[in-house]
């Protein structure tokens, strides 16, 4: 997470991990992070309190294996799609860096 964070939020970033997780296609449950972090990540990844996580794994554990594959796929092409190059420099705003200046 780039986001500065208030002091005492014990919020984490996702960032270093998310990739390699993501590439391996699995479930990803997480404890709260930033809200921009949150948000970029919605549909990927669920996020809980420290206390629901339990909760969340046994959500995805009540799954038939049908349904859990067919989540972990939807997930998985979220993600490729929001994270692909382009996706990510369009986002950065690379594209500004080569525009004419007037």
């Amino acid at each position: 997470c780039t986001y500065p964070r208030p002091p005492g939020n014990a919020t984490r970033s996702l960032e270093p991990r998310m990739s390699q997780l993501m590439s391996t296609k699995v479930f990803i449950i997480s404890e709260r992070s930033h809200w921009k972090d949150e948000a970029l990540y919605e549909g990927i990844v669920d996020f809980v309190e420290m206390h629901d996580v339990g909760k969340a794994f046994e959500k995805l554990y009540n799954l038939s294996v049908p349904e859990r594959q067919a989540l972990l796929d939807k997930r998985f092409e979220l993600y490729k799609k929001r994270f692909n190059p382009s996706e990510i420099l369009r986002r950065a705003k690379v594209h500004l860096l080569f525009q004419k200046k007037p």
